[in-house]
């Protein structure tokens, strides 16, 4: 995640972005690297820390074009 870009969002959508990221990470890690190994324990937190943050996301007053970008800037920094 591009650092320099995800500070010019809102506290509430920098916390999310940077969850979102890890989470999607580990996701890709857990599809392509036959190796890896993961535990419950780990995967309830993540869980955890993903509900925290989308509460957050959700409860902060962000504009709706804070939103939109995000999500657009999240789609497009995806597929590059």
């Amino acid at each position: 995640m591009n650092q320099a870009i995800i500070r010019q969002f809102p506290q509430a959508v920098q916390e999310f972005g940077v969850c979102f990221s890890a989470i999607q990470e580990e996701r890709e890690r857990a599809d392509y690297d036959p190796l890896a190994q993961f535990f419950r324990t780990d995967a309830l937190q993540r869980i955890q820390e993903a509900k925290e943050a989308l509460s957050r996301f959700e409860s902060e007053c962000i504009d709706d074009k804070s939103r939109r970008t995000f999500a657009v800037w999240v789609l497009l920094d995806q597929r590059a």
